[in-house]
């Protein structure tokens, strides 16, 4: 039943373990690529998160919905949500183990067993195994090994011991399973660790993955039984073609999960959509996109004019003050040639009121947002490089009108967060292999960059993460000898 990562599988260019990280906290409710960045398990600059969030909008591993259950318009209450698509959530519950012989599964059911066996002779104990049920690549005989074993184990009180309530229950524990339940567990949860405890041990194996006897009736799928109590605990496998309670697939049962396609990109490029930063609702409605605000009103969307606000090309961006608040329009282009993707994002101040005073907390926040959609960017056009196979020199230039210019905060602060890629100590923006012919412009001049093909010598190949056979023959394919690209802003 589980869906798997392997060592080779990357989501642009990181191993494709970072994307399942990010969407399980992103479920548990770290939803900004600033939030997301925060994970030491991620170990990735606002950017980084940023292009992995626009990517899981894009290829619809996040989706716009209403909670399950709710999906038809009769059922919806409340507003839309932001929530894992079935391809979603096959990436966040995918394992990351290696495939296992069969033997090491049967291994890991025969510990299982034992361990029912001794629980059933112990009369001290609470509660006793009722069965234990097997399903999955385990029992199917096509499968020559498994990614983990599928089991269902149910539980029955203990005659004995049944009319113990709660408190008795618990006195009973500490006095014949001292230390078996660590004390920082709570009161109400420790007769359920204690049974978890007997069954699986103190660690469970990895291999083993334990589901619920509801799931295996509305699963209605092969199934195995190798322990019953009523028949004196241990018996010879029973095959069954589906749960003896089970009738037909239970209608509370989601399709199987499957692993989507990690690979792959979009025939034209796409900017880092602003969905990123903006409310479901907001998303839903289609209002032009905004950041900073949730949405703009009347007055404030007639001064953008028409300026693009589709949330790629453009998109309004409102930065809170010490004295009101101040609009500007962020907007994003991109030309290709040959030997050079030239990215420009332009910071254009649309209305300022007199006197308007910045918040150095609300400058650091809007800043966060923009840089992280520019870098964000520069690693989807590097991901996108690498995947057509060609090695232009990328350019990334961040680029101010008169006006915004004037803003020495909000320039100094750009400046820091653009230029993440090659300076932060925060986590990476892009994988090494990406780390070439990527230059950091501001305002048309040239700031960082990571140095690319044209520029090695013959030592500088031996590190480098472009192949030479690859770059040679991609430039014989141009009809150059060489590559030496110039500055995309001289006339």
């Amino acid at each position: 039943m589980t869906t798997h990562i392997t060592k080779a599988d990357t989501f642009l260019g990181f191993p494709a373990t970072k994307l399942r990280t990010m969407l399980t906290s992103w479920e548990k409710g770290r939803c900004e690529p600033h939030e997301l960045s925060g994970l030491k398990s991620l170990n990735f600059t606002t950017g980084a998160c940023a292009a992995f969030l626009g990517e899981c909008f894009d290829r619809k591993f996040i989706v716009v919905g209403y909670p399950d259950g709710l999906d038809e318009p009769e059922d919806r209450r409340g507003p839309p949500i932001l929530k894992l698509s079935d391809a979603g959530t096959a990436i966040a519950a995918a394992s990351a183990r290696k495939r296992a012989p069969k033997d090491k599964a049967a291994a890991a059911l025969e510990r299982l067993v034992a361990n029912a066996e001794r629980i059933s002779r112990d009369k001290n104990a609470l509660l006793l195994v009722d069965q234990i049920w097997v399903f999955g690549s385990f029992i199917d005989d096509t499968k020559q090994d498994v990614g983990d074993l599928d089991v269902v184990v149910t539980t029955r009180s203990n005659e004995k011991l049944k009319g113990l309530d709660l408190k008795a229950r618990l006195a009973h524990l500490r006095k014949h399973y001292p230390g078996v339940v660590p004390e920082h567990v709570m009161f109400y949860y420790r007769e359920e660790e204690w049974v978890k405890r007997m069954i699986y041990g103190t660690r469970r194996d990895p291999l083993v993955a334990p589901n619920s006897m509801h799931n295996l009736v509305g699963m209605h799928r092969p199934c195995r039984q190798v322990y019953d109590h009523g028949r004196g605990g241990r018996i010879a496998p029973e095959d069954h073609p589906h749960h003896p309670d089970s009738s037909e697939r239970a209608d509370y049962m989601k399709d199987r999960l499957v692993m989507p396609d990690l690979g792959g990109f979009p025939e034209n490029f796409q900017f880092i959509p602003a969905s990123v930063y903006m409310w479901p609702a907001e998303i839903v409605s289609g209002v032009p996109a905004v950041i900073g605000e949730r949405a703009l009103s009347p007055p404030d969307l007639a001064r953008y004019g028409s300026r693009p606000l589709d949330g790629r090309d453009g998109m309004a961006a409102v930065l809170e003050g010490e004295t009101g608040k101040a609009l500007f329009h962020i907007g994003r282009t991109v030309e290709f040639t040959d030997d050079i993707w030239t990215y420009r994002l332009t910071i254009d101040a649309v209305h300022v009121p007199r006197g308007f005073a910045m918040s150095r907390w609300r400058l650091h926040e809007f800043t966060e947002m923009i840089g992280g959609l520019f870098n964000g960017d520069i690693l989807r056009l590097a991901d996108r490089r690498a995947k057509l196979g060609v090695y232009p020199e990328i350019v990334a230039d961040l680029d101010f009108c008169e006006k915004s210019a004037r803003f020495h905060e909000l320039v100094d602060r750009m400046q820091i967060v653009t230029a993440e890629p090659w300076s932060s100590k925060r986590g990476e923006t892009l994988p090494a292999e990406y780390r070439y012919a990527i230059n950091l412009w501001w305002s048309g001049e040239m700031q960082f960059g990571y140095s690319g093909p044209a520029d090695y010598d013959d030592c500088d190949w031996d590190e480098s993460p472009v192949p030479r056979d690859a770059y040679e023959e991609w430039l014989s394919a141009l009809g150059a000898s060489s590559a030496t690209p110039g500055s995309p802003f001289q006339p």
